[in-house]
C-alpha cells in the first residue's frame, strides 16, 4: 500500500530527469520524526553530511542529499495528511517491534541466570 501510495505520485517513464527514490524519500521522513527534526533544511543539511543518514535513507555515494525543494514536493504529491498518518504508524510499529524485542531479550536472560543459579546448587 505505501509502495504504491508514494510510487504513484511519480513519474516512471517518459521525458524528465528521473525521480529519487520515493521509498528513500520516506525513509527520510520517517528519520525526521523519530529524531525530532522539525525544518527541511536541516533534514538536508544531515542528508549532506552524515554517511549513515544517506545510506539509511537511500542515497547514492555519487549523489548529492535530497534537496529541501524535492522533499517539499513529496509532501505535496503524496499530501501532508497522508504522509503524517502513514508516518505516525510507521513509527508507532516500530516502537511496539522494539518493545517487544527488549521483552523477549529480559525473559531470555532471567531465564539464562535461573539456569545458571540453580547450577551451582
Amino acid at each position: 500500500m505505501l509502495k504504491q501510495r508514494c510510487s504513484g505520485c511519480f513519474h516512471t517513464v517518459g521525458p524528465g530527469r528521473p525521480p529519487r527514490s520515493p521509498l528513500g524519500l520516506f525513509r527520510a521522513f520517517i528519520v525526521m520524526r523519530m529524531k525530532g527534526i522539525r525544518s527541511l533544511r536541516e533534514m538536508t543539511r544531515l542528508l549532506d553530511v552524515d554517511t549513515r543518514l544517506r545510506k539509511l535513507c537511500l542515497v547514492k555515494e555519487d549523489e548529492k542529499g535530497y534537496p529541501r525543494s524535492v522533499l517539499s514536493r513529496f509532501i505535496r504529491k503524496v499530501g501532508e495528511d497522508n504522509l503524517t498518518r502513514i508516518i505516525e504508524e510507521k513509527v508507532v510499529k516500530l516502537l511496539i517491534d522494539r518493545i517487544v524485542e527488549e521483552k523477549a531479550e529480559i525473559i531470555l536472560e532471567s531465564f539464562a541466570l535461573k539456569q545458571t543459579s540453580q547450577r551451582e546448587k
